[in-house]
């Protein structure tokens, strides 16, 4: 660790200090994966933040009223938090399977227009045959098993009708598209009843066992969606957000002043094949193979792009979104490959100063059910402030 700062110019009450003496993420309740509110469980998600860790991470480093950024939204825990908390949330990513999760929580929906997509997709189900598009991309893209093989040939049927309906019918502005659409990459594969494939898992689509199944999409889906609706409409949120889906490397086009803070989470170097261990949702999300394959130059943890001077580009970005005083707070992680904070620390961000480098030993984790999850055994973070 290093030496205590004091950030109160910026950060009211000593907060981080506070956060750094009491880690207080692991105290409690807070320390239960579960915590918080049953929206953080949407759509499971590979690498999501640790629900009370955000929590916490938002009470400590700003004020009632802040603009929140996330450029790396991922499931969209950050900004939830945010939007929870009485701050502005205001969150990004490449991926469209993000920014619809996203969206989907921290946007403004409502049971009529949910219902009204689920309406529409039971009709379209009823009324069309699955495309040449959606048939052929099943069979070319299957990194274990081939996706019938997840699905009783019914279902299997409907799930290809689904993926042509929300191809197009496609509307990331709409947060109940959003939430729908989010809810179906929920329940595609797992190891519970709600899953409509066969026995697999929630996170990572592992290779199927056990009997094949007829289940209905729209019965499972509307099932899903309602749970979601339920748990939002409990949430104290008096400002909805938005999530942008621009690539990280030109967020500086989001505009000058854009946020008063910068709290994110990017994906930890030499860890968790994010594209691969996903990449049943990203097929239903409308990629083909060569989706697949140009994945590993646009986004900046495929292997082809795992060096981290990209992020000369990203803080380039980020000093066009921050005025003087501003902080960029990242959330990153040590494994057995790679010090993230310890290369990150190397580079000179022209126009910012690293403030801060706080480490918290995580070696002890669990592992919840997933034999690898990057071999991670430090949680960092980095508070660059903006000159």
């Amino acid at each position: 660790m290093t030496n205590v700062i004091d950030l109160t110019e910026h950060l009211p009450h000593s907060a981080w200090n506070t956060f750094k003496k009491d880690l207080p993420h692991q105290v409690g309740v807070f320390s239960k994966r579960n915590w918080g509110t049953p929206l953080h469980s949407l759509c499971s998600y590979q690498g999501k933040l640790k629900p009370a860790l955000a929590h916490k991470l938002v009470l400590s480093l700003s004020k009632l009223g802040h603009r929140i950024f996330d450029p790396f939204s991922g499931s969209g825990t950050v900004p939830l938090e945010a939007v929870i908390n009485g701050r502005v949330a205001l969150a990004n990513d490449l991926s469209t399977i993000a920014v619809a999760i996203t969206n989907a929580k921290i946007g403004e929906t409502n049971r009529k227009g949910c219902y009204q997509i689920i309406d529409h997709l039971e009709s379209y189900i009823d009324s069309h045959e699955p495309s040449k598009k959606s048939l052929l991309d099943a069979n070319e893209v299957h990194f274990n098993k081939y996706i019938s093989e997840y699905f009783h040939e019914k279902t299997y049927r409907e799930v290809l009708l689904a993926r042509d309906y929300f191809s197009e019918s496609k509307d990331l502005l709409d947060a109940n598209w959003c939430l729908v659409f989010s809810s179906m990459l929920h329940i595609l594969h797992g190891n519970r009843p709600y899953a409509l494939s066969r026995q697999s898992h929630p996170l990572t689509p592992y290779a199927p066992t056990g009997p094949f199944i007829k289940k209905s999409v729209v019965s499972h889906l509307t099932t899903k969606v309602s749970s979601s609706l339920s748990a939002k409409e409990k949430l104290p949120i008096e400002q909805f957000g938005h999530c942008e889906q621009v690539d990280v490397r030109k967020i500086g086009m989001l505009g000058e002043n854009y946020c008063d803070l910068i709290l994110t989470s990017p994906p930890f170097a030499a860890s968790l094949d994010f594209i691969r261990l996903n990449w049943m949702r990203f097929w239903f999300a409308g990629w083909g193979l060569s989706d697949f394959k140009q994945a590993e130059f646009d986004f900046i943890e495929s292997k082809r792009n795992k060096d981290m001077r990209v992020y000369m580009d990203i803080f380039e970005n980020f000093a066009k979104l921050l005025s003087g005083g501003g902080l960029v707070v990242l959330h990153v992680g040590k494994n057995r490959a790679v010090d993230m904070a310890a290369v990150l620390k190397e580079f000179q961000f022209p126009n910012f100063k690293l403030s801060d480098h706080f480490v918290e030993d995580v070696s002890a984790s669990e592992k919840h059910g997933i034999k690898d999850k990057g071999g991670t055994v430090e949680h960092q973070y980095l508070i660059y402030q903006r000159l």
